[in-house]
């Protein structure tokens, strides 16, 4: 009987070492992975001036409605806009923003020069430019972050 326990409990140590060491490998080679997936899908930057533009396909171009006053956290704005209007959309993303609107969080250096942000008030428009495929979350609405975000400018 004092046999058995000890070889049941041996072969149940050696099981949840492997166990252990074949989860940790698994949690390696995933980041690995992972990190190699971000560098490539990230866009490529060039610095012009003051301004910083993404090289990339097309970009897509919205006008919409703030619907809620804007939060200003230091150099990071967050505006909820409505009633998106696809200027030129050539991948579909509006698909992704109607009819629920969408969130742009955006540093204060992505607004055109004439946007007085701290003027900015529910009501107004904004005409925002995004990367052709920008990432957001699947939240309603949806949330744009800064790395998406080409520009924002008031509507014309």
């Amino acid at each position: 009987m004092r046999h058995m326990k000890k070889s049941l409990l041996t072969v149940g140590a050696l099981l949840s070492i492997g166990l252990l060491s074949a989860c940790s490998n698994s949690k390696d080679n995933s980041s690995k992975d992972s990190s190699n997936s971000t560098s490539i899908s990230q866009p490529k930057e060039t610095v012009t001036g003051s301004s910083s533009e993404k090289e990339l396909g097309e970009n897509a171009e919205f006008k919409a409605e703030i619907s809620e006053e804007p939060v200003i956290e230091g150099e990071t704005v967050s505006i909820i806009l409505t009633d998106v209007k696809a200027i030129k959309d050539p991948k579909g993303v509006n698909a992704s923003l109607s009819p629920d609107g969408v969130v742009l969080i955006a540093e204060k250096n992505l607004f055109d020069e004439q946007v007085k942000i701290e003027d900015l008030a529910k009501g107004d428009e904004l005409d925002f430019t995004l990367i052709d495929t920008p990432a957001m979350t699947k939240s309603i609405p949806p949330q744009i972050s800064g790395d998406s975000i080409i520009k924002i400018s008031l509507a014309k």
